[in-house]
């Protein structure tokens, strides 16, 4: 047996005729792939401490047995048991938020699983085939089930869901027991989530909020359907391919209609659609017989400007188009937002020839697209209202330089500034939630605007992809990025110093550093964390070239004689003289040099 173990780091496992293991106590993390088919392991023991688990870390381990997941753990990598087909139980850590994709996958002797009672999502497919799964008690704080998540679990019949479950994706139940239970497929009371796919009418019940994503999808007979006035969300391609349905009346009071959402409805003519509708995805209604029957330009429907495309699909637009490219504007050079609207739909006004913008007071979504390869904008105004800025936003707009996100804005999506080449700097609402994969390309500067402070950090290479999502249309920003934000948006002392070790990257880093020695000196974890890594952060500093943060480190830990000589000594190798200055400043203040022209010995 061979364990190499780097910085408590778990990077491989060479096994050797053991069957059982107990991991040594300093281990804090282990890596992508460390124990990925070792068929002879029957038992694994985790130590009290370990944080991360990375991508498919024990998949394929087939002969285990039961795994026991320590409280101290914060991260599940993609498929970390995947195809674990021997292992029959498992408890995750109590404080776990997110199980991942493909988690459990193929675990088909899994049987019992006791979830964190902190639980809020569980990913796509992270129970597919898990088919001993007989029964599964959701926790009050789960919010949403992504897609596929318990899809051929075929033993699966009993299910206790939360109160305030709100998202239940795409055929998260197919081909379970409980899904065979009636024509109409309930998640809670408040959640339809699957239907007999030859159903002619339905009368869905009123309680019932939200039509979760894909329910109708091929139900090819479906000609009527009648909603209740409770109906408050219809998701994601809920009614794909009903191609005999002919009218839809969605009920006042119903507020978002998901993207895809009646795609392929070829004989859908009538649609009613209430005014409190505020969000429309991308083509909702591609290829139904009402969208074709809809001009080109931005129309106002609900409180969404919504933008048709007969016909066509409008991503192939830009399907071959290289970033250098021109299309033809087609609408007015200043796009008018009339008052009262909520969203700006997908490419509601892309390509437009607008060289300033000044977003209306009341909007809070810019959808998809909505100004993607608008290449003459320089300007932007985006009002307080604005909550959500979805993926492409504003890709393509090459003239932009800077722009002022406000303090509302929670989410930013996928390259929603990407292919803006000229765009040097971002301003940001120091607790946003999310930002997507490739929102920001490197070079760029963030300044995140904290109660006290701006902290600016200047990106060294694109705003990454997560491992997680990376094979996905729907992508979210990494393991590092996120924890950024979730370190700056926390107001919880206990949580944001437990976070600051998560922040690795060099420049996440040193502006949780700065962060921190602000407002937080006296932060316990952060100051054993310091104090660990006082000459690793100096040299970081030093490698780039920053004098606030070893200014501020200087200040704070008081580096001994020899360490200061060592730091000096590194300025001069990297031709850093400012920093050489602000060393030897501190040498002098601090009475650290033996003689007075010891530092021209070094």
């Amino acid at each position: 047996m061979k364990l190499e173990i780097a910085n408590g780091t778990l990077r491989n496992y060479e096994p050797g005729s053991e069957t059982e293991l107990v991991l040594p106590p300093h281990v804090r993390r282990i890596s992508s792939l460390a124990f990925h088919e070792c068929t002879s392991l029957t038992s694994v023991t985790l130590p009290e401490g370990l944080e991360l688990i990375g991508d498919l870390a024990f998949a394929g381990c087939e002969h285990l047995q039961e795994l026991y997941i320590p409280d101290s753990v914060r991260h599940l990598g993609k498929a970390f048991c995947q195809r674990c087909t021997s292992l029959q139980t498992v408890t995750l850590p109590a404080g776990l938020e997110h199980i991942p994709e493909y988690a459990f996958r193929g675990c088909a002797a899994l049987s019992d699983v006791i979830l964190p009672e902190q639980l809020a999502v569980i990913g796509p497919e992270a129970f597919i085939n898990c088919t001993s799964l007989e029964e599964i008690t959701f926790p009050d704080t789960l919010r949403r089930i992504d897609n596929g998540a318990f899809r051929m679990c075929s033993s699966l019949a009993s299910i206790r869901f939360p109160e305030n479950l709100e998202i239940v994706g795409n055929a998260a139940f197919l081909g379970t027991k409980y899904a065979d239970t009636g024509a109409l497929v309930y998640a809670g009371a408040h959640i339809l989530c699957g239907c007999e796919p030859d159903v002619v009418s339905v009368t869905v019940p009123e309680g019932v909020h939200t039509i979760a994503d894909g329910t109708f999808w091929g139900c090819r007979h479906l000609k009527e359907i009648h909603l209740p006035s409770t109906l408050r969300h219809i998701g994601m391609t809920a009614f794909v391919e009903c191609t005999s349905l002919r009218e839809i009346v969605i009920p006042e009071g119903t507020e978002t209609i998901g993207r895809n959402a009646f795609t392929e409805c070829t004989r859908l003519r009538n649609v009613q659609i209430p005014t409190s509708v505020r969000y429309i995805g991308s083509n909702a209604f591609l290829g139904t017989a009402w969208n074709n029957a809809q001009g080109t330009e931005p129309v106002r429907v609900g409180s969404v400007l919504y933008r048709f495309f007969p016909d066509e699909d409008p991503d192939d637009v830009f399907e071959d188009m290289n970033e250098d490219d021109t299309l033809t504007s087609i609408l007015s050079p200043a796009p008018e937002i009339p008052t009262g609207i909520r969203m700006l739909g997908a490419y509601a006004f892309d390509a437009t020839d607008c060289e300033t913008l000044t977003i209306p007071e009341g909007v809070e979504v810019i959808g998809e697209c909505a100004f993607s390869e608008c290449k003459q904008l320089r300007e932007i105004h985006l009002p307080q209202s604005l909550t959500t800025i979805e993926k492409n936003a504003f890709s393509g707009c090459s003239s932009l330089r800077s722009v002022y996100i406000p303090d509302n804005v929670r989410y930013i999506g996928d390259v929603a500034f990407g292919y803006t080449g000229g765009l040097l700097e971002v301003s940001l609402p120091g607790k946003i939630g999310s930002i997507g994969g490739k929102a920001f390309r490197k070079g760029m500067t963030l300044h995140f605007r904290m109660p006290e402070e701006v902290l600016t950090m200047k990106l060294l290479r694109d705003w990454e992809t997560s491992m997680e999502q990376r094979q996905h249309d729907e992508s979210g920003c990494g393991l590092d990025e996120q924890s950024l934000l979730d370190f700056l948006a926390t107001d919880d002392p206990v949580k944001r110093g437990k976070l600051y070790p998560w922040l690795r990257k060099p420049a996440y880093r040193r502006m949780g550093f700065l962060y921190m020695y602000h407002h937080f000196q006296d932060d316990p974890t952060f100051r054993a964390y310091v104090k660990r890594k006082t000459e690793h952060l100096a040299m970081e500093a030093i490698r780039e070239d920053d004098a606030e943060t070893l200014t501020a480190l200087l200040v704070l830990e008081k580096p001994a004689p020899a360490l200061t000589d060592r730091l000096i000594e590194r300025t001069i190798d990297a031709g850093k003289p400012a920093l050489q200055i602000i060393l030897m400043n501190y040498k002098e203040h601090e009475g650290l040099y033996s003689d007075p022209f010891s530092v021209w010995k070094l």
